[in-house]
């Protein structure tokens, strides 16, 4: 995964949108898994990634976090507090 973000910060919007795309499964697979304190960590950490390409510079991948971000409200596994700084960052 390590390997992955380096190239979030890359030229390449098509493969920031791939990591999006990763990193939003990922957080769906977690959600699914027993929720030990290590994966509250991993999806905490998932959520700051995601949280952080709000302010990318290209449209095409803030259109790609919109979409993950509706995907992830949808999930069985509510997250409470996520959900609102995710609401708050798709408004404002």
């Amino acid at each position: 995964m390590g390997l992955l973000i380096e190239h979030l910060d890359g030229e390449s919007y098509s493969i920031r949108q791939a990591i999006i795309e990763v990193i939003g499964n990922l957080i769906a697979y977690l959600s699914d898994v027993e929720q030990t304190d290590q994966v509250k960590y991993q999806t905490n950490g998932l959520f700051d990634i995601l949280e952080e390409r709000f302010m990318d510079t290209n449209s095409y991948v803030r259109s790609k976090l919109l979409q993950i971000a509706g995907r992830l409200c949808d999930l069985r596994v509510k997250f409470p507090k996520r959900r609102q700084r995710l609401a708050e960052l798709v408004i404002g």
